[in-house]
């Protein structure tokens, strides 16, 4: 619906972005919860640790997807 809004205001068929008004309805609203925050903390800790481990690999994925992409 995002981009459909975003469409519109570019062509110019919205004012502008308050037309969302009239396409979205919230139902529920979902909020973190602060209790989880210092788990949260843990599972990014690894996030990155893997990351780093991993990170200059992406470079030979990106090579191979090219080579198979170029025949």
């Amino acid at each position: 619906m995002g981009n459909v809004i975003n469409a519109g205001v570019g062509v110019g068929l919205f004012k502008d972005y308050s037309a969302a008004k009239r396409f979205i309805k919230i139902d529920e609203v979902s909020k973190p919860d602060p209790n989880n925050h210092a788990l949260y903390e843990e599972y990014f800790a690894v996030y990155r640790r893997l990351y780093e481990q991993v990170k200059d690999e992406y470079e030979n994925v990106a090579q191979i997807l090219d080579r198979q992409i170029s025949g």
